[in-house]
Order: C-alpha cells, then sequence, then structure tokens
C-alpha cells in the first residue's frame, strides 16, 4: 500500500502526429477527380484560400471565402462542405446541417460530407439520423477508422454497446495502432466487467499514447481490484494533476489514501503494541522484533517464518506477514495472511479494520462495510469518513 508520490507534472501538448487518426472528419479534402470543371476559375481560388484559413483556424475569414466562392457557383459541393465545418466549429449546428446537406445535394454519395453530417447531426444529439449517415459515408469509403470510431461512439450512446464494439475492432484493423478505439474497446468491457479483456486493449492504448486519462484511470482501478496497490497508485499519480480527474481515479485516489491511513495507524499501534508472546517458537519471535527494530527487514522475516513454522496456530507471525505484505503494495497476500490470522483470532479488532481498509483499496465496498462493522463491534474507532469514501 505504499504508494510512491511522483511529482505532478503539468503535461506539454504534443506535435499532431499526422500519420495516425486523430481528428474526426475535418479536414478540407476537395471532391477529387468527380468535381466537374468549373467555370469560374475565381471560385476554385477562392475555395483554396479559405482552406488555408481554416488549417490556421482563423474560420470567420474562411466562412466568408467559402460564401463568397459559393456567390461565384451555387454547386460548388466542396465550398459548402467546408462552410459547414467553418459552422460547426462555431457551435453553429443548424447552419452546419444546411451546408452539408447542400454539398451533399450537389455531390451525392461524398463520403467526407456525409461524415461531417453526421457528426453535426451527433452534436445535437440526432443519433439515429447521425449513425444513418455514417453508414453511409463508410459504404461510399470503407476505409476511415475515425468514422467507424465514431459510429461506434453513436452506437454506444444508444445502447447497442454489441455494435459499438464491432466498429471500434473494425477501426483498430483498419488502423493498428488507433490508441483511442483500443481505450473505447477496453471501457466496454470494463463496464462488462471483462477485466483481462479490458486491460488488454488499455495496455495497447497507453502504449500507443502513455496519455490518454481515461485509459491510465481505468487501469489504476483495474490494478487496484487485483490488488496490486503500488501499481494502481502509479497509474492514478499520472492523471492526478490534471484539470479534470477521471472518476474512477478520483474514487481509487481516495479509496486508496484511506486505506494507507488506516494501515498505518495500525501499523504504529501494533509496533507498540506487540502481544505477549506464547513460550513456544518465543526464541524466533523475539529474535525477530529485534531484527526488525534494527532496521533488518530481510532477518526479521526469515526469523517470523521461523516461528511461524515452529507455531503454525500462533497468530502473530501471519500478523507481521500481512503487514509486510500490505505496506508493499501487495492487497492479494496481505488478505491472504489476515484472513487465516482472523480464523486463529477472531476477536481481533485491528485484523478486520485492516482487512476493511484493503478491501476499501481495491474497491470492494461490500466486503469493506462488512468488516468495518464487526471491527466497530469489537471497539475499534475508525473515522467515520472512512466509512463512506465517496461520499
Amino acid at each position: 500500500m505504499a504508494i510512491r508520490r511522483r511529482p505532478v507534472m503539468q503535461k506539454k501538448p504534443k506535435p499532431p502526429d499526422e500519420t495516425k487518426p486523430t481528428g474526426i472528419f475535418t479536414g478540407t479534402a476537395q471532391a477529387g477527380p468527380a468535381r466537374p470543371q468549373r467555370a469560374h476559375a475565381l471560385a476554385e481560388e477562392l475555395l483554396a484560400r479559405g482552406c488555408l484559413y481554416i488549417q490556421n483556424q482563423v474560420f470567420d475569414e474562411a466562412a466568408r471565402e467559402f460564401r463568397k466562392a459559393i456567390k461565384m457557383d451555387e454547386t460548388y459541393a466542396e465550398a459548402y462542405n467546408n462552410l459547414g465545418l467553418c459552422l460547426l466549429y462555431a457551435n453553429k449546428i443548424d447552419e452546419a446541417i444546411e451546408n452539408f446537406q447542400l454539398a451533399l445535394q450537389y455531390f451525392p454519395n461524398w463520403h467526407l460530407a456525409q461524415a461531417n453530417l453526421a457528426l453535426a447531426l451527433q452534436r445535437v444529439n440526432r443519433l439515429e439520423e447521425a449513425a444513418d449517415c455514417y453508414q453511409r459515408s463508410l459504404q461510399a469509403k470503407k476505409n476511415q477508422p475515425t468514422v467507424w470510431l465514431a459510429l461506434g461512439d453513436v452506437y454506444s450512446v444508444m445502447g447497442h454497446t454489441d455494435d459499438a464494439l464491432n466498429t471500434y475492432r473494425t477501426a483498430v484493423e483498419l488502423s493498428p495502432r488507433y490508441d483511442l478505439a483500443y481505450q473505447r474497446i477496453g471501457m466496454i468491457e470494463a463496464r462488462r466487467n471483462n477485466i483481462d479483456e479490458a486491460e488488454a486493449n488499455l495496455r495497447k492504448a497507453i502504449a500507443i499514447d502513455p496519455d490518454l486519462p481515461d485509459a491510465l484511470a481505468v487501469l489504476g482501478a483495474i490494478c487496484a481490484r487485483r490488488g496490486l496497490l503500488q501499481e494502481a497508485g502509479d497509474f492514478f499519480a499520472q492523471v492526478e494533476g490534471l484539470e479534470k480527474v477521471p472518476a474512477p481515479a478520483q474514487k481509487g485516489i481516495q479509496r486508496l489514501e484511506i486505506a494507507r491511513s488506516g494501515l498505518l495507524r495500525a501499523f504504529d499501534e501494533w509496533k507498540t503494541n506487540v502481544p505477549e508472546t506464547p513460550s513456544r517458537a518465543v526464541c524466533w519471535y523475539n529474535l525477530g522484533l529485534a531484527q526488525f527494530k534494527a532496521n533488518n527487514e530481510s532477518g526479521a522475516r526469515e526469523a517470523f517464518q521461523n516461528a511461524a513454522d515452529a507455531q503454525p496456530d500462533w497468530p502473530e507471525p501471519i500478523i507481521w506477514f500481512g503487514f509486510f505484505a500490505a505496506m508493499e503494495g501487495d492487497a492479494v497476500n496481505a488478505r491472504k495472511y489476515w484472513d487465516q490470522a482472523v480464523q486463529l483470532e477472531p476477536d481481533n479488532g485491528m485484523l478486520r479494520e485492516q482487512l476493511g481498509y484493503l478491501a476499501l483499496a481495491m474497491g470492494l465496498q461490500k466486503e469493506a462495510d462488512a468488516h468495518f462493522k464487526e471491527a466497530l463491534r469489537l471497539g475499534r474507532d475508525i473515522p467515520k469518513e472512512d466509512l463512506k469514501p465517496d461520499a
């Protein structure tokens, strides 16, 4: 449970990677060979100038150039599409939809305009229409990983989880280094409690892009559930300094801190109030105490193990093993040792309390509640705020 704390650093924005699909259909690609010859060369010049403005994110100027191009040629599909993009950036969704529809009127089945129209419809929660437009875009051009991802997002919001998974997997097939698709798959599998699948996909996502807060947060929660508290703390520490910390990390950080505080309080109590040892194995046990006080932890472990071997039904050495494991962040073995000690000493409230903190750190709230309830019955004084960590 000893959580290494890294210095929290503000992440610097990374330059865009042009080799992987990161944005959604906001390119300014022209319709290409299917575009008819223009009578007005000026209209094409205006379009090109507007595209430069979009690339520099000067959307008002870009929109002005596209409107000029449309005045020169009222059937200019590319100008309508790019004007729609400018309006989308300005959050003028209804006008954007109208322009994307005009682009499709003059250039039917254009995959890019279909995808942009779907994105605009998605923004105003017209999800069935958005899904239909995304599908039309993919019928026109299948090799669009970002469109598959967006279609999966629509399916996910609509509650069509199986369809969402299939589309995300198609995105991965088309773009094997698509970090966001792996992240989406991992999040769905985590919600379905398919922990192995979730972890595998989330780890693939952060291997491609280490700065995915949602993936890091859920991986931290998975590690906590597995009892790997040290690794869980490391994942949570990577997102702790962000302006918006993902909910799984917020809960996980709080639970680890509460569990760690409870552990340290009990450990201090245990060190200062060493119970009276029985006559058997007393020599090994006292040697272990002496080695521990001399900061020779490996020698203490060996001595306590010899004490446990000499008298297997004696809980004190086993309790030490639990503390050693817990302080190293190994919740699984700590839990195993303390469960064994509880069987030998059922009225030990401190053990119940510590089992509660371990369960809390692992996200097992019902189990934590049961242990804390028993610890309170046995006279332990547990801070009220620890009993309701998510309050």
